[in-house]
């Protein structure tokens, strides 16, 4: 089989009007599908330098850790999750990381707004 996701993300910059955005990919397994359907969405490429799980509870309903490192225009961003779906725990840490990469290299507004 192919690993493919498709992934949602809501932009709620403006919670009176959130936007929600979709997109699918294939991967090499399913966390680089869901990773590179955020890329698509997101309009960005980075690198993942470093992929960690490691569990932080035992049982049924453990909980796994995720811990992200990727490389965007040359600087390293990070991002961290907890969940009982190691997917959806590389989700969210993939997306920190991505969102933080994002918002070091948005455009700076001048004093006018523009």
């Amino acid at each position: 089989t192919i690993p493919t996701a498709t992934v949602e993300l809501r932009d709620e910059a403006s919670p009176a009007e959130p936007k929600s955005f979709r997109d699918a990919a294939i991967g090499g397994g399913p966390v680089d599908a869901v990773c590179k359907a955020m890329e698509r969405i997101i309009g960005i490429t980075a690198e993942l330098k470093d992929f960690q799980v490691r569990a932080v509870s035992s049982g049924e309903d453990a909980q796994g850790e995720t811990t992200v490192e990727i490389n965007y225009l040359g600087r390293r961003y990070h991002g961290k999750a907890v969940s009982t779906d190691i997917i959806e725990a590389s989700a969210l840490a993939y997306l920190k990381a991505l969102n933080k990469a994002v918002s070091d290299n948005r455009p700076e507004k001048s004093e006018h707004g523009v």
